[in-house]
């Protein structure tokens, strides 16, 4: 039988069987044009106007996060034990809350002597939203591994807190009111979502962006499809961009910024940012954008924050981390 089978085999097939191989490969490596339709196809579907008449599409990790704390003692910075020792509750909250979540308390560190509630509170909401966008993130590589580290810090300076490479710093000192480290984790993280969770890997490059002038992105990066939105390249914003297609004012800064910002306000004050959308074509599409990377799921609405006398579709925040009461 082998020798039947190996007879029937001429060098004619093989050739056919070499050229195959060699069409399925350069398809593969080359066919940019259709992942590039694909990318554009994940973003198409238009959740500004499908929910605009039904319940809000928010979701929450809170229960999920306080089902590892279930023996949450009474909120005190202290209690005495029967040997009067002073046991500090936020530290063994802390310790907890830790273990149950190694992979990310390997990833932040502090860089700073806190008091065991603020410690515990921060840690608190790191945790929640790095699980919330790992969970819910659609397009890319696992968010926990591409984000690499977090710093938090003290320091007498007006820097609140900034993006390098994978790692992400924030100076709590800075920090003013309830909710303002969220805002700055859901701007930060958004940089490390952009610049290295939903990238691409197509060889050839995209010269129109670039990254402080280094080209880097592929051609068929999913970024991409945001940027163009309102830029030209990295630091020309195109002819007819307006105020009112940014979510803020410091996102008219470049594309990075401009997705970072619009990240913060999609996760944090979804509700604003879609009454910004309703009369703007390209904030319509800047909200579609995010929705689509998490099924229309987001943090908060936070219809709280919106100023009444604000209520105006051309009005702009300068900076969505700083939205506050």
């Amino acid at each position: 039988m082998p020798t039947k089978i190996i007879s029937k085999i001429s060098i004619w097939d093989i050739i056919k069987l070499v050229l195959a191989t060699t069409i399925v490969y350069l398809g593969l490596s080359y066919n940019v044009f259709d992942v590039g339709e694909k990318v554009s196809d994940f973003f198409a579907k238009d959740y500004l106007s499908e929910d605009m008449d039904s319940e809000f599409h928010e979701a929450s990790l809170r229960d999920w996060i306080n089902s590892q704390n279930q023996d949450k003692p009474v909120a005190s910075n202290t209690q005495s034990n029967s040997n009067d020792t002073i046991v500090d509750t936020y530290q063994n909250l802390f310790d907890n809350l830790c273990e149950k979540n190694y992979l990310i308390c390997n990833k932040v560190d502090f860089d700073w002597e806190y008091k065991s509630k603020d410690k515990y509170d921060y840690f608190e909401d790191s945790v929640y939203i790095l699980w919330w966008i790992n969970w819910y993130l659609r397009l890319g590589e696992n968010f926990l591994k591409s984000f690499n580290y977090l710093n938090l810090y003290q320091k007498s300076d007006k820097k609140r807190g900034y993006t390098r490479s994978n790692d992400v710093y924030i100076n709590t000192l800075s920090i003013k009111f309830d909710d303002e480290f969220k805002q700055l984790l859901g701007h930060e993280f958004g940089h490390i979502l952009d610049l290295f969770t939903i990238k691409w890997y197509n060889k050839k490059k995209d010269s129109s962006f670039t990254e402080f002038e280094e080209v880097i992105f592929p051609i068929d990066d999913p970024s991409i499809e945001y940027y163009k939105l309102s830029w030209e390249w990295e630091k020309i914003r195109k002819s007819d961009a307006k105020p009112e297609d940014f979510c803020s004012g410091y996102g008219m800064f470049d594309p990075f910024e401009d997705f970072a910002e619009c990240h913060n306000l999609y996760l944090n004050h979804n509700y604003i940012f879609r009454f910004f959308a309703i009369s703007n074509s390209i904030m319509k599409k800047k909200y579609n954008y995010m929705a689509n990377l998490y099924a229309g799921k987001y943090l908060d609405k936070n219809i709280g924050y919106f100023d009444q006398k604000n209520r105006n579709t051309n009005y702009r925040y300068w900076d969505t981390t700083r939205i506050s009461y």
